[in-house]
């Protein structure tokens, strides 16, 4: 769980922040961290900060240190708050980069302080943001250093406000030179509102997908549906920060050999550290890196005719290191239409020979094709309807 930026040190925060300020004689033997936070000072003095708001720069400063000092700042965090600070808690490192964004609290507007790890206990002030950016109109266009790269409309998904409904129908089929075999999905999901998941605010959403097999064309089963809450929060112009699942309980029943089997089972997933979602301000020809590791408990029962229930209760840790690179845009045609789409390619540190390529609708962020190949097997999902509110979503 991310720490908060400590409350307990706000009485003594304000005497040792301002003494910072003061100056005073530099050391003679400059530590890694000293050396890091001086370049950052002479970095690009010019300010054109007027037009940019607080929390945008403070996001584009700390974006910016993240890239420069991964030894400091090693992985995407989500931005939190404690006013006057927005600020990110790099566990690895145990360091804390924070801004101030209100003014007329006692600290220096727009001022950037670090503490933590090899900068020590105390919060430092280690300069204005204007000494170490220049910050960028979010409207100036797309990447790292504007707010989107405009392929996605995050209000049109699970940062949509609640009662938003999207209903989305999609077929996979997979092929490894045996022939062809597949499911139907149908992914129903309901944006419900704020809700707070493991200590995080969050957005909570209603996801149900029902599944139906095929082969060949022709239905091989009976559909299964399962229903999962969904917790994540935007936390920036083009970011969104994914806290975990809840799959809510079920049952399942079904005759073997004229003897009835009944299955019940509950399960939980949460990311630690909530894992930051920036696809969103990838610019084309650019990659983003996001990491995360999973922590699942599960809990199912098994009745077997007149049995006695049998209970197991799992538990599992699994990281996923993942690489997004926005290859380029183009038309796609899948049966719910021809669009224009953003062509996304994902690998992971993980399983190094899995590659996924997806195409999302430009503009709106739907998924409408994917092509994952792994281990000479080639899985292929196409979009057949998209509905969003009860209205078509076509090209």
């Amino acid at each position: 769980m991310t720490r908060p930026w400590p409350r307990r040190c706000a009485p003594w925060l304000l005497a040792v922040l301002l003494a910072a300020c003061g100056g005073g004689d530099p050391p003679s033997q400059a530590t890694g961290a000293q050396r890091a936070a001086e370049q950052l000072r002479l970095r690009a003095r010019a300010l054109s900060a007027a037009s940019v708001a607080p929390a945008e720069a403070a996001r584009q400063l700390m974006d910016f240190a993240q890239a420069q000092y991964p030894q400091y700042f090693p992985s995407a965090q989500p931005t939190q708050s404690l006013a006057p600070f927005v600020y990110r808690h790099y566990p690895q490192t145990g360091v804390y980069l924070g801004v101030v964004i209100t003014a007329g609290m006692g600290f220096e507007h727009l001022g950037v302080y670090v503490m933590g790890g090899p900068f020590g206990d105390a919060p430092t002030l280690v300069g204005p943001l204007s000494a170490f950016i220049t910050p960028v109109d979010p409207g100036g266009g797309p990447g790292p250093s504007g707010s989107s790269n405009g392929c996605h409309d995050l209000l049109l998904s699970t940062e949509g406000v609640a009662g938003t409904r999207l209903v989305m129908v999609r077929r996979f089929e997979s092929s490894n030179g045996m022939g062809m075999h597949g499911v139907t999905q149908t992914i129903d999901l309901t944006v419900r509102g704020p809700k707070a998941y493991e200590g995080h605010d969050a957005v909570e959403a209603l996801q149900r997908m029902v599944d139906s097999g095929f082969a060949g064309g022709i239905p091989d089963g009976t559909p299964g549906a399962s229903d999962i809450l969904v917790y994540s929060r935007k936390t920036g112009p083009a970011e969104v920060t994914f806290y975990g699942t809840v799959a809510l309980p079920f049952t399942t029943t079904q005759s073997v050999g004229g003897i009835t089997v009944t299955g019940t089972g509950s399960g939980r997933s949460v990311t630690v550290p909530p894992l930051v979602r920036r696809e969103y301000a990838i610019p084309l020809g650019g990659s983003a890196t996001m990491a995360t590791t999973y922590h699942e408990q599960s809990v199912s029962t098994t009745t077997i005719g007149n049995q006695a229930p049998v209970t197991r209760e799992t538990s599992s840790q699994y990281a996923v290191t993942e690489t997004l690179r926005f290859l380029r845009r183009e038309k796609v045609t899948v049966p719910a239409g021809r669009f224009d789409a953003c062509v996304f390619e994902s690998t992971t540190v993980e399983e190094p020979g899995v590659v996924s390529t997806t195409w999302v609708a430009d503009g709106k962020g739907f998924d409408l094709k994917q092509v994952i190949v792994a281990g000479g097997v080639t899985t292929t999902m196409q979009t057949l309807s998209i509905r969003l509110n009860g209205q078509a979503v076509t090209p």
